[in-house]
């Protein structure tokens, strides 16, 4: 069983990152846990070997990938839950206790259940386009992942000048100036 996570839910304050904070901050036993503790276990509990695995297989999650029940993915959050109080010693909370817990936690606003839960999956899975660019169409972007932009870096130019037989750097040179070509001592 494995819950299908998909990027958007990964954003900042989207669906996964509630239900780990949720997670973290009512955490069943006395002592608290960090978030990233609260995200390796959600992520076992949804069917990952561990939260790097998660995200990895959330760029690459097709619409059309299976969602197995919602009852199944909460027994998967109580089985992980289960084995951090056990691996931690911590004998307070029963199963029952584990159970209720993690019905109280939002799972429906993964987009995988919401996904399962509505009929209309078309705003997620499109079909395919038939495009013809001798009429000028062009190839349609994924804007829910933008390109990534690579940062330009340059060196500034420096110039150095024989003083009394030592190379000495010119200092006068502004790092914008550099950038653009122009050298203003020499104007």
């Amino acid at each position: 069983m494995r819950v299908p996570i998909y990027a958007q839910d990964l954003l900042p304050n989207a669906a996964f990152k509630k239900l780990a904070k949720s997670l973290k901050n009512r955490w069943p036993v006395q002592s608290s846990i960090q978030q990233t503790l609260a995200n390796e276990i959600l992520s076992k509990g949804l069917g990952y070997l561990d939260y790097y695995e998660l995200r990895s297989s959330s760029l690459n999650c097709p619409p059309e990938t299976p969602t197995p029940s919602e009852s199944d993915a909460r027994a998967g959050i109580v089985a992980a839950l289960a084995s951090a109080l056990q691996s931690a010693n911590e004998k307070s909370v029963t199963l029952s206790g584990l159970e209720a817990f993690v019905e109280t936690l939002p799972l429906t606003a993964l987009t995988a259940f919401k996904m399962a839960g509505s009929s209309a999956t078309s705003s997620l899975i499109t079909k395919p386009l038939k495009l013809d660019p001798t009429l000028g169409q062009v190839c349609p972007v994924n804007l829910t992942c933008p390109a990534k932009t690579t940062p330009m870096y340059t060196a500034p130019m420096i110039r150095m000048e024989i003083c009394s037989g030592q190379l000495i750097p010119d200092t006068t040179l502004s790092f914008s100036s550099a950038r653009a070509g122009a050298n203003p001592s020499l104007n």
